[in-house]
């Protein structure tokens, strides 16, 4: 009898595995559908207009479709891992259910993160925003030591600002109080 509930609690797991397969596997039909919307447009609006064309600085399209490319690339390295998943046995299921929770958690918060991040990147300008989304998005990925994420957020900062602003000339966001270097 006992042996009987333990395989009716290990189906109810892969039910519930499953039901949440699936829903990744509809994210990630998104994000598909979303990098095939950027090479479509790439590919059509873009080359119209001639916008793709070019070098890195005269290429609209470069950035996206790089963007693209690696939605595609998360995406398949995701798919492998969901197929690898039903090949294992319960047990392991269990196992790597408690590492996806942790993950879906972590992807969900960065993915709010960024959110916000793009929100308030043109209002309150690069120099404001970045510096607390990186401090954020380093805790959010597991830095233990709040003094070391907020070094490499504020390193990783003026890194960036120097090579955009000073090496390749690009003008960042400077928001409503028109901070900028």
């Amino acid at each position: 009898m006992k042996n009987v509930m333990i395989i009716k609690k290990d189906h109810d797991f892969d039910r519930g595995q499953k039901r949440s397969s699936l829903g990744e596997l509809k994210i990630m039909a998104f994000f598909l559908a979303l990098a095939g919307l950027v090479f479509f447009e790439a590919n059509t609006s873009l080359v119209k207009a001639e916008a793709a064309s070019g070098g890195a600085m005269f290429n609209a399209a470069l950035y996206p479709k790089i963007l693209a490319w690696v939605l595609v690339l998360f995406s398949s390295v995701r798919l492998f891992n969901i197929s690898r998943l039903y090949s294992h046995s319960s047990q392991t299921l269990i196992s790597s259910a408690k590492k996806n929770y942790t993950l879906n958690s972590t992807v969900f918060l960065s993915t709010c993160l960024l959110l916000i991040y793009i929100l308030a990147l043109k209002p309150l300008g690069y120099h404001l925003t970045t510096p607390f989304f990186m401090f954020a998005f380093f805790l959010v990925l597991g830095t233990k030591n709040v003094y070391i994420a907020a070094a490499i957020a504020f390193t990783t900062w003026l890194t960036l600002s120097f090579i955009f602003e000073y090496l390749l000339g690009v003008i960042l966001p400077v928001g409503i109080f028109g901070i900028g270097f």
